[in-house]
């Protein structure tokens, strides 16, 4: 039995990208030969180049989320670090009861968590429905969020989101997968990403 091919068209989006470009060129170079015409020309140029411009939106809606997020980690941090402070300050006082502590709703533990530079640690083991990626929540965060690379992917995207250990990706498993993951605090990402995991078939 032969060896079984990949499809020519390219699964990452960039990659086709880059090879609908290389597609087009090549048709219009050939132009009258191997049954191609203008009008079929025409057609592969018009969705190669409305695609590119999918693509650079796209690209900017990343570019952005990025810059969103990171933003909005620093203003989250600045937030519980100043009302933290004033907490304390409070809770200090020789006025303070329990009452008071009910008043301002700071009841409870202070916990001594650096959000910026917390990162999940994941560890990935096979089962029978799959593969499990075990991870820690430190008893403070709402839970991780988890992204995955196929070996001929370019990037990682955005798999899932878990809220309690272990999150299984029971999909086939294709040797050289990578995860990595993020806590998250609510719905917004903090702290590091995790050290990848290489899982070998």
């Amino acid at each position: 039995m032969g060896k079984k091919r990949r499809d020519y068209i390219p699964t990452d989006k960039f990659e086709l990208d880059d090879w609908g470009k290389h597609f087009a060129i090549t048709v219009a170079k050939n132009v009258n030969h191997y049954g191609i015409n203008q009008e079929e020309i025409k057609s592969v140029e018009t969705v190669v180049t409305i695609y590119g411009a999918d693509l650079d939106k796209v690209k900017d809606l990343i570019d952005q989320k990025r810059t969103q997020v990171k933003k909005t980690q620093k203003d989250r941090t600045a937030l519980t670090k100043t009302c933290r402070a004033v907490a304390q300050r409070i809770k200090a006082s020789s006025d303070y009861t329990e009452k008071v502590g009910k008043e301002f709703d700071i009841i409870g533990a202070e916990r001594q968590i650096d959000e910026d530079k917390a990162k999940p640690v994941l560890e990935a083991q096979k089962v029978p429905h799959g593969w499990e990626l075990d991870f820690g929540l430190d008893n403070f965060f709402s839970g991780v969020n988890i992204y995955r690379k196929r070996p001929e992917e370019q990037d990682f995207t955005y798999l899932a989101t878990d809220t309690r250990s272990p999150y299984v990706d029971n999909e086939p498993m294709v040797n050289g997968t990578k995860y990595f993951a993020y806590y998250i605090l609510g719905d917004t990402e903090v702290g590091q990403e995790s050290d990848e995991v290489t899982i070998k078939v």
